[in-house]
């Protein structure tokens, strides 16, 4: 039986070999992540037109016999979403487009150290 194939053949076989890294490195890795990195594929194969969108992870998964299930151990207690979205939109916010040179200075300015 031939295994079905999406249409972008290329970024689904890189985000599988991505994926089954990351798994035997013992990362978490959820939905959202996997779509991220399959854009980021995309956009690296010069795959135009792509969107990895949660009908197409779904099938993805399928195609490839992947199901998310929960994990035992310290790191399922860890929010990787809320983390990655602390670090990329509250982070950010905070520190008011500064680059980090510039932070250490707004910190001691802000008397945000206490001693």
């Amino acid at each position: 039986m031939l295994k079905r194939v999406g249409k972008s053949e290329d970024v689904e076989e890189a985000l599988l070999r991505w994926f089954s890294q990351a798994r035997s490195h013992q990362f978490p890795v959820s939905g959202p992540i996997l779509m991220e990195k399959a854009g980021q594929l995309a956009s690296g194969l010069g795959v135009a037109n792509f969107k990895a969108n949660s009908g197409w992870l779904e099938r993805w998964k399928t195609r490839n016999g992947i199901q998310f299930k929960k994990q035992h151990g310290e790191k399922q207690d860890a929010d990787d979403f809320g983390a990655e979205r602390w670090v990329t939109e509250v982070l950010p916010a905070i520190f008011g487009g500064l680059q980090r040179e510039n932070l250490f200075a707004k910190i001691i300015n802000n008397n945000i150290i206490t001693q």
